[in-house]
């Protein structure tokens, strides 16, 4: 995770079949890199969009590695998170 990288979130969650698995595989996150750049390695899911006051659900890596990203560039971001009890 890079200290050097911001940009703006634009998604919105989808209401699914199964309200044990939340997907935003229809609409997925956009950001907007407007910082210096750098890399990204992964996301998280939480209760706010800004901020540190939120509760994490979940975070990870990305599946296909980390990504090099420059200022302009878009990130698009697909997620499923499964609350499940197991």
């Amino acid at each position: 995770r890079d200290r050097d990288v911001t940009g703006v979130q634009t998604c919105a969650l989808p209401i699914s079949a199964d309200p044990s698995v939340i997907s935003n595989s229809a609409s997925q996150a956009a950001y907007t890199i407007s910082g210096a750049g750098g890399t990204v390695a992964g996301a998280f899911l939480c209760t706010v969009s800004t901020g540190t006051s939120g509760t994490l659900f979940s975070e990870g890596n990305f599946t296909g590695g980390d990504k090099i990203v420059a200022s302009g560039d878009t990130l698009n971001v697909t997620y499923t998170f499964n609350a499940d009890a197991g």
